[in-house]
């Protein structure tokens, strides 16, 4: 072979690699701000919100200004976590929405206390200084207490069940007082019941940079937008699997069915997470509301189990929220670095 064409394939070669080796490297770069919210879709979206203000103390946190999903409510729990949103099914006039349309047609399920589980977010976890304390100011406002005994993956904390606004499940978790801690509760975890281990894994480390803390062949332990996330298999929760069901994507159970993370420019993360192989409802676009454009920018994707995943932009804010409901707006960046 001719130098010239050895030349020719060694440069060739040489931007080839660094191209590969550059474009990903730089792509992978793209953890998310934070969890920014935890999506509740309910039949009863007021029921839904004064439940948590009730008996949870929750905060409302305001809008944003311009052209707000008005459809939409947003509750703190704890300041600095992600929030708690809350809003009715769908579809909501004025909103067009390219990702799936299907998502809005489905036949709504009846749920009670025996439907059985699903794959997908199977409870919230909220954290207390005092469980005792906890379960007996919550039974006082007739909340029914479901075990007193849960058993989680990894955990020796005590920790006991509710029921959540709709037959949804949410575990109260004795946690020792945090520093500066503001509040009676906090957000502790988000419990993913999941048929395969090994694929949601993958997918929240490579979609949304998350951390492996604690694993085993049952359940994994992860760190995702500074929040906690934990997998487990039903075996893990001592659930029977043949009495899990799948996500049926014609049925609309209420739940946490989508949760929500926060970036400065979802792009990057939506490019990296598209060159893996992982497909999207919505790629990176405006939305628009009400013929208006809105302050967020958001990608759709889902996890294997079906739970929809968003990375989003708001205009102006690139922390958690901060402003309640009736408070001036003039601090409603939520910049951390404005505070």
């Amino acid at each position: 072979m001719s130098l010239p064409r050895l030349y020719q394939l060694g440069v060739l070669s040489v931007f080839t690699l660094i191209c590969c080796a550059f474009i990903p490297t730089d792509q992978q770069e793209t953890p998310p701000i934070m969890l920014d919210n935890i999506h509740y879709f309910v039949n009863d979206p007021k029921a839904a919100k004064d439940f948590f203000v009730k008996h949870f103390q929750a905060k409302p946190l305001a809008r944003p200004d311009k052209n707000p999903l008005s459809f939409i409510d947003y509750l703190e729990v704890r300041p600095e976590q992600a929030s708690i949103a809350i809003s009715p099914r769908g579809p909501y006039q004025g909103m067009y929405m390219q990702e799936d349309p299907i998502r809005w047609k489905r036949t709504s399920v009846k749920v009670s206390a025996k439907t059985p589980p699903t794959y997908g977010v199977h409870w919230l976890a909220l954290r207390t200084e005092s469980i005792k304390y906890s379960l007996k100011s919550l039974e006082a406002q007739g909340i029914k207490v479901i075990s007193t005994e849960v058993d989680i993956p990894g955990e020796s904390s005590k920790a006991a069940m509710i029921w959540g606004p709709e037959y949804t499940r949410i575990v109260i978790i004795q946690r020792n007082r945090e520093r500066s801690q503001e509040t009676l509760y906090g957000i502790d975890h988000v419990m993913l019941l999941v048929e395969n281990l090994e694929k949601n894994i993958n997918f929240f480390k490579d979609v949304y940079n998350g951390e492996i803390l604690k694993r085993n062949n049952l359940y994994c332990k992860m760190k995702v937008g500074d929040h906690i996330l934990i997998m487990a298999v039903p075996e893990a929760l001592n659930i029977p699997s043949n009495t899990v069901h799948k996500m049926d994507t014609m049925q609309f159970r209420p739940g946490i069915e989508q949760i929500g993370f926060l970036y400065k420019d979802p792009q990057p993360a939506y490019q990296a997470a598209a060159i893996k192989g992982y497909e999207f409802n919505l790629r990176p676009s405006r939305l628009i509301y009400r013929n208006k454009p809105t302050p967020y920018i958001t990608a759709i994707t889902h996890s294997p189990e079906g739970i929809y995943c968003e990375m989003y932009a708001e205009d102006g804010r690139e922390g958690p929220r901060t402003v309640y409901i009736n408070q001036p707006s003039e601090t409603m960046s939520g910049n951390k670095k404005d505070k």
